[in-house]
């Protein structure tokens, strides 16, 4: 934990959400269970309330400067929110960014995000609140992480290229209930965890 304090979370609950200032960031180390292997499936969640979209704040990372790696970040492009993942084979010539617009009446907004890469269907999905909002075919059969390679993973902000140690893309506002799945959840499992857990 580096900076990142308490805060009320999405249903008012005092010290049950962290806060990111724009220079805070919760690190991991690495573990055989967040090894996303060549040929599996994946899927990540979040519950964040951004209060910049200007700039970009990462999410989740394990970004170390080399190809295999996966994010969900603020600011993918101007005023974005999105979904991206770099297999071990393709780099930057087969990254998928599923990126989709929002604007000011998104900030100070609960958001629900979830990235699916379904390696046997071949997709990759990018839902907000529930909904699909993007969806690319993804034939790729690369890793998206490579064990023994530097770094870690991060919550608030994501590793640099000249020290994947260094955080930089500090993330601003509120990120809540972080979950990463070894599977791809389908569609309707995605909506109902949204509705499970919005905002009372």
């Amino acid at each position: 934990m580096n900076g990142a304090t308490l805060s009320t979370d999405r249903n008012g609950e005092a010290g049950s959400a962290y806060s990111f200032d724009g220079n805070d960031f919760v690190a991991i180390p690495d573990s055989s269970l967040l090894e996303y292997e060549a040929g599996s499936s994946l899927s990540i969640s979040a519950w964040i309330k951004v209060s910049d979209i200007a700039s970009t704040g990462v999410i989740y990372s394990n970004y170390r400067c080399i190809d295999a790696n996966l994010d969900l970040a603020v600011g993918g492009g101007p005023h974005t929110i999105g979904f991206t993942t770099r297999d071990s084979i393709g780099r930057e010539n087969d990254t998928k960014r599923l990126n989709w617009p929002i604007n000011d009446s998104s900030l100070d907004q609960w958001i629900h995000l979830t990235g699916v890469r379904d390696y046997a269907a071949e997709r990759v999905s990018f839902y907000i609140n529930g909904t699909l909002v993007v969806t690319e075919a993804d034939a790729r059969t690369g890793a998206f992480s490579r064990p023994g390679a530097r770094g870690q993973h991060w919550i608030g902000a994501a590793g640099s290229c000249g020290n994947p140690f260094a955080p930089q893309f500090h993330f601003t506002g509120n990120i809540d209930d972080v979950r990463i799945y070894d599977r791809a959840l389908p569609e309707q499992e995605v909506a109902d965890l949204y509705e499970a857990e919005q905002p009372i």
